[in-house]
């Protein structure tokens, strides 16, 4: 499909569906991530004016680690 063509409800409509497919939020934005990169070097290059990865509805990220290695434990793994 040439960049021109893409709708924002189109990829909108692809976000709901992965979010009913159960992904997690921050899956579907590393998903939109590659698509993101084309549009933003698509409108630099004046190739198109509108970006449909823009202003999308989607869930917030609430990344939480569960814990994090000290600094004993991290040589260990590093080693």
């Amino acid at each position: 499909m040439p960049l021109c063509k893409l709708e924002r409800r189109q990829v909108q409509a692809l976000v709901d569906g992965w979010r009913e497919e159960g992904l997690k939020p921050s899956t579907i934005a590393n998903g939109l991530d590659p698509l993101r990169v084309v549009y933003r070097h698509a409108i630099h290059d004046g190739e198109v004016t509108v970006d449909p990865t823009a202003n999308l509805r989607l869930a917030a990220v609430r990344g939480r680690r569960t814990r994090v290695a000290g600094p004993a434990e991290a040589v260990t793994l590093l080693g």
